[in-house]
């Protein structure tokens, strides 16, 4: 019964378990990708925008600033032819500084807009990297939980074993003591139906002897409707011994369910042998 029981548990495991829980895998880790690669994609769209659009503001403020500058320092030039050198060859030197770090900011800004176009493919080798690394050691996880659960219901099975091996005898004389009273409340049941049986006969006999004369057959020992077969069936439950087998089948076909003495409902046909 236990190898049944292990078997049928190996059974459900290997055929139901196993691939609900393969699926159930499937699925969460398909959930998981598709959420991993979603944040990458709206990571690098949201970091691409950011990164276009401060290049874009920064361009946009230092062409506004120098536009001024040169505004301004056009200004101060034409000042200057009316003012003097000085205040002119100051002027042209602000412009140049201005125009040169505005050059070095954009190329800065440039270059590190480049930088994180090139770092996408890295970013993203790591990226699968990571989910490869994470679904092999979740695979491990789990074949080495499923190795234990098959090694813990292993270990249950051998120790009902040798419990049984070793309360051997205890457990073949409670079977011995299971099949013996079984045989005793049958034979005990058959002896009871047997009793109930002859003190039913035997009461049907003394209720046949104690027949009213009322309540009797046509004198004669004679069917009451053919008058030539002997009597062989009781009619139950007014107890007219009256009929012969042949009789009895064709008021039987006929669906005439009642005594031809007393007219009462004919419940059952008994055949009596005297």
């Amino acid at each position: 019964m236990l190898y049944i029981l292990d078997v049928l548990v190996d059974f459900l495991d290997g055929h139901l378990l196993r691939p609900l829980t393969t699926v159930i895998d499937a699925v969460i880790a398909g959930v998981y990708y598709f959420l991993w690669v979603s944040y990458f994609i709206g990571y690098c769209l949201v970091e691409g925008s950011t990164q276009v659009w401060k290049f874009l503001r920064f361009a946009a403020s230092g062409i506004h600033r120098h536009y001024s500058d040169l505004y301004y320092t056009t200004q101060g030039v034409t000042e200057y032819f009316y003012r003097g050198t000085t205040h002119g060859l100051r002027n042209v030197r602000d412009l140049c500084q201005s125009v040169g770090l505005f050059l070095c900011n954009l190329l800065i800004e440039l270059g590190n807009f480049v930088l994180w176009v090139l770092m996408l493919l890295p970013r993203f080798l790591m990226f699968i990297f990571d989910c490869v690394v994470e679904f092999v050691m979740h695979s491990i996880v789990a074949r080495g939980l499923s190795l234990l659960n098959s090694v813990f219901r292993l270990s249950i099975g051998l120790t009902l074993l040798l419990v049984l091996y070793m309360f051997r005898r205890y457990v073949y004389l409670l079977l011995i003591y299971l099949l013996h009273r079984a045989r005793l409340e049958i034979t005990t049941k058959t002896q009871s139906v047997y009793l109930w049986t002859d003190q039913q006969l035997t009461r049907f006999k003394e209720n046949m002897r104690k027949e009213p004369v009322n309540a009797s057959p046509p004198q004669g020992g004679g069917c009451v409707i053919c008058l030539e077969r002997i009597r062989t069936i009781v009619i139950m439950p007014c107890r007219h011994l009256c009929l012969c087998c042949e009789c009895c089948d064709q008021l039987m076909l006929r669906y005439e369910n009642r005594c031809p003495v007393c007219r009462n409902d004919a419940v059952q046909y008994l055949s009596v042998y005297v």
